[in-house]
């Protein structure tokens, strides 16, 4: 009897101990891999928090389903900084003062700006989209809208002599990027099931390195020239072979417009095996380094580093030298984000601080540049947003600084604000042929015609006003009078416009 409890004791401990192994395999780190780990922690990654990017698709929903009526203005200032009292001095160079409206049922967008320099109207141009037709309209220079019609675009390019024009495709896909990216759950599934077995199939332990300090762990995969080429040619090989992948990559292309057929795609795949193959410069040298960083079950940082040959002034590549180029991102602190780019010559930081609220979201953008040989730092400028959500408006303010790199108390500011309001009843005047002139049709001949005589027009109403706003730039050559550069300008084109 003793020796049957002892069994049945036996067997429960092992029984309780095999659970509690099976605990700490499944919801600890205790028994994984680094390579286990690596992955685990890369698959919480979340740059930005949840409820913000919610709030911004909520926003973008609101916005693609509803027509819609918007006002705002585009300002351009210089602003400097008087030392002796430390007050911004803001010079306005000029605005743009714009409306929009938008008929999501009739498909249909229109849009004017007004150009603004010292309290004086430049130019007004329009812009009038209808179905897939799309035209533009200058006051004092164009009487109809100039219209194109997104269709035959490679026989339109080739007669304005575009080069290339054969790889433009026949019409230019308007899309939303939710439609472009989107994908089918299975179809998803499978993709990542046979391009990530490929990449865990080719991956060791001596990949993975593991370091540890108080409060976090960092998981690192190290990946050789050659190592990093063999995953991405066994990669190339499943594609090539995978009519599934290749035909949803296909459906894209003719997403955006372009016209490909499986045939073709297979070949180019396999072009860039050969070139793989025919390499004879890989190497068994350190290329890439990928980081993740985990703090309280929480994946806080990635960072990735390439090292690339360093080829010298003649071409010739540098042995045993590297050119090292960094990503990193540090998502430690919520509601923040710093990025560093590294390329040869600079560090770029890029401090992002965001947010929001039932009616607000914002974010801020500070941007700073570190020589690597100097170490001396310099802002390069800064980007507030702010949008302030209501049940039927949305309104929106923009700040971009960019700083001068000659005078550190100097910056160029652009301001942009605009109010949009949601609302059914928007009317937007169609494209017919009274109030447009359709391009596509016409000839090589009559669209050189055409281009010539709007910008003797342009020049001749608006030359000297546009002159005096970009004095201190070289868009046009100042010992040159705009109203007399084309010798066909008459007096009536001046003041009748072109039909």
């Amino acid at each position: 009897m003793k020796k049957k409890i002892i069994v049945w004791s036996l067997i429960v401990i092992f029984i309780i101990a095999a659970l509690i192994l099976s605990f700490l395999y499944i919801a600890t780190d205790t028994f994984k891999s680094d390579k286990e780990l690596f992955f685990k922690y890369l698959s919480k990654a979340e740059i930005l928090d949840e409820n913000f990017v919610q709030k911004y698709k909520e926003i973008i929903k609101i916005e693609n389903q509803s027509n819609s009526s918007s006002t705002g203005t585009i300002t351009c200032s210089t602003v400097s900084n008087r030392n002796e009292t430390n007050i911004a001095n803001v010079d306005q160079l000029f605005n743009i003062k714009y409306n929009s409206l938008k008929n999501k049922n009739l498909n249909q967008d229109y849009a004017d700006f007004t150009l603004n320099s010292n309290n004086e109207d430049i130019v007004t141009a329009r812009y009038l989209r209808d179905n897939n037709v799309y035209g533009i309209k200058i006051e004092n220079v164009l009487k109809k809208y100039i219209a194109i019609e997104n269709n035959n675009l490679k026989d339109f390019c080739s007669k304005l002599g575009i080069e290339n024009s054969e790889t433009i495709p026949n019409s230019i896909a308007i899309s939303s990027l939710d439609n472009l990216l989107r994908i089918d759950e299975n179809q998803l599934s499978a993709i990542k099931t046979n391009y990530r077995d490929i990449l865990l199939n080719n991956l060791t332990k001596n990949n993975f390195a593991k370091s540890k300090n108080s409060d976090s762990v960092t998981i690192k995969l190290s990946l050789t020239e050659r190592e990093f080429t063999n995953i991405l040619k066994q990669e190339l090989e499943t594609l090539k072979n995978d009519n599934n992948t290749l035909n949803f990559i296909i459906n894209k292309a003719n997403t955006l417009g372009y016209s490909i057929n499986i045939e073709s795609l297979i070949g180019y795949i396999q072009n860039q095996i050969n070139s793989l193959n025919t390499n004879t410069e890989i190497s068994d040298e350190q290329f890439i380094n990928i980081s993740v960083t985990e703090n309280n079950n929480n994946l806080v940082k990635i960072d990735c580093v390439i090292y690339d040959k360093k080829i010298g002034v003649n071409g010739e590549i540098l042995d045993n030298e590297k050119d090292e180029y960094l990503l990193s991102v540090d998502m430690n602190q919520s509601g923040k984000i710093a990025i560093i780019v590294k390329d040869k010559e600079n560090n770029y930081t890029f401090d992002v601080s965001y947010g929001n609220d039932e009616t607000k979201i914002w974010e801020n953008i500070d941007i700073v540049s570190t020589n690597n040989e100097t170490n001396i730092s310099q802002d390069i400028g800064k980007i507030k947003h702010q949008l302030l959500i209501s049940e039927n408006k949305i309104i929106q303010d923009i700040t971009i600084d960019v700083n001068s790199q000659e005078k550190t108390d100097q910056a160029f500011q652009i301001n942009i604000n605009n109010s949009k309001e949601m609302k059914q009843d928007v009317q937007i005047e169609k494209i017919t042929n009274q109030n447009a002139e359709i391009l596509n049709n016409k000839t090589k001949e009559e669209l050189e015609k055409l281009e010539n005589a709007i910008v003797e027009r342009i020049m001749y109403v608006y030359g000297n006003k546009i002159e005096n706003i970009f004095n201190n730039s070289n868009i046009l050559n100042k010992n040159q009078n705009p109203t007399n550069m084309y010798e066909n300008t008459t007096k009536q084109e001046s003041t009748e416009g072109i039909n």
